[in-house]
């Protein structure tokens, strides 16, 4: 579960910048030689920052036939930067981190 909140001005905005966060549970698993496997989960939550890039107008006519064909209104390629905080068991151990992500957005 998340909120996210989007800087757009203008629905040809082709700099889109993001900032959000939520909650998460972290599930682990974890073999021990000699030992019995350790698993569990442990919740956190987490803050992400990130950039989103219009791509519709490199390519309009294919942009085009993405919203008559499946209906996207818009194509987005995004870059973030996520930091995830799970304590496990109220103890010094910390099972998140930071991650960089990309990937592709399409709204409908």
């Amino acid at each position: 579960m998340f909120v996210l909140f989007r800087l757009v001005l203008s629905e040809r905005q082709w700099l889109v910048p993001y900032v959000g966060g939520g909650w998460t549970r972290i599930y682990y698993r974890e073999k021990i030689e000699s030992q019995s496997t350790a698993r569990g989960y442990a919740d956190g939550n987490f803050a992400k920052v990130g950039i989103q890039i219009l791509l519709d107008g490199m390519d309009p006519s294919s942009a085009n036939s993405l919203y008559l064909d499946y209906g996207v209104e818009h194509t987005y390629l995004f870059f973030e930067v996520r930091k995830t905080t799970a304590k496990l068991d109220d103890t010094v151990y910390d099972l998140g981190g930071v991650g960089l992500l990309a990937g592709l957005l399409f709204e409908f």
